[in-house]
């Protein structure tokens, strides 16, 4: 587990825990962010490394980190931090394609109009090396979730557009293409209307399908799940269905 130690100086911690049964017992924290804050922190497994991934804001710059850390017993090690964009913005998340061996990273890039944005990062013993960024949409994002869709070996990003309010910004899914160290963008389909926040996306293995949950801003906040399947490079959206008919949040999709 990745996170932002408040209890010292807000530095990056992460510490192993190992299931026995119905017990999960944790080693001692390890930094690996101690010089500053953080925010934003997230992680990935890198299974062709077997290495986790870690992402986060430092928080005197804003700018965008990742450092690949090694489990040994029950501590880690990590190599050293990477800034692989130098501008203050949202870090939006992680994931790992297994497909390509690669990690994308998603985020607002503050030094182009806070423009919702992806990364692909290569892992390499305990380095991590960047290719180019690409353009998810020309607009300010937010809300952003992601998942690797292993039955089609995309990705699939959702986000809600700032255009001015809860009346008028709109929803959406992406499907992106990993190759080599780049990443490329379909046709984006609109899922709701309005704002979609606390959106988190996850992949069922079985059905070959993507599960998106979300907090609908225009029904009363309501908790609600839609199905999203990926065609090359387009992905279909069924129908929304409402699973909380009260204020929901915090919500997260797991297969």
């Amino acid at each position: 587990m990745a996170y932002k130690d408040t209890a010292d100086s807000q530095k990056g911690k992460a510490v192993v825990g190992t299931v026995s049964g119905t017990s999960i017992s944790f080693g001692t924290p390890v930094n690996f962010e101690g010089s500053d804050t953080v925010t934003y922190v997230k992680a990935a497994y890198d299974p062709d490394q077997g290495k986790v991934i870690i992402t986060w804001n430092s928080n005197s710059t804003g700018h965008h980190k990742a450092i690949v850390g090694t489990v040994s017993g029950t501590t880690m090690s990590f190599g050293s931090p990477v800034t692989y964009e130098a501008s203050a913005g949202s870090n939006f998340g992680i994931v790992y394609d297994t497909s390509n061996d690669k990690a994308v990273l998603t985020f607002k890039d503050g030094s182009n109009s806070n423009y919702g944005t992806a990364i692909v990062g290569t892992v390499s013993g305990t380095s991590i090396s960047f290719g180019t960024k690409a353009v998810i949409k020309s607009q300010n994002l937010f809300q952003v979730g992601s998942v690797f869709d292993s039955t089609n070996n995309k990705v699939l990003i959702s986000y809600t557009q700032d255009l001015g309010g809860a009346s008028s910004d709109t929803s959406e899914l992406v499907v992106g293409t990993v190759s080599g160290t780049n990443i490329s963008f379909g046709t984006a389909q609109q899922f709701l209307a309005g704002q979609a926040f606390n959106q988190s996306l996850s992949h069922d293995t079985s059905s070959g399908k993507n599960v998106l949950v979300y907090r609908d801003i225009n029904n009363s906040s309501y908790g609600t799940a839609v199905v999203a399947t990926i065609s090359g490079t387009s992905v279909s959206i069924g129908t929304s269905v409402v699973f909380s008919a009260a204020t929901t949040q915090a919500m997260t999709a797991m297969y």
